[in-house]
């Protein structure tokens, strides 16, 4: 659905598209990798 919303709406052309699912699956995995580490962080703190 995010890839019609982007060629349809967003005049996205298909090489920007790819970059755009590239950045978002990178934010995707950053953001459980911050929640592991918080995570890690509070079994040191308890």
């Amino acid at each position: 659905m995010k890839i019609v919303v982007f060629y349809r709406d967003l005049n996205i052309n298909v090489a920007g598209i790819e970059t755009v699912m590239h950045l978002l699956q990178r934010i995707e995995n950053m953001q459980q990798e911050i929640q592991q580490l918080k995570n890690e962080l509070n079994l040191y703190k308890n």
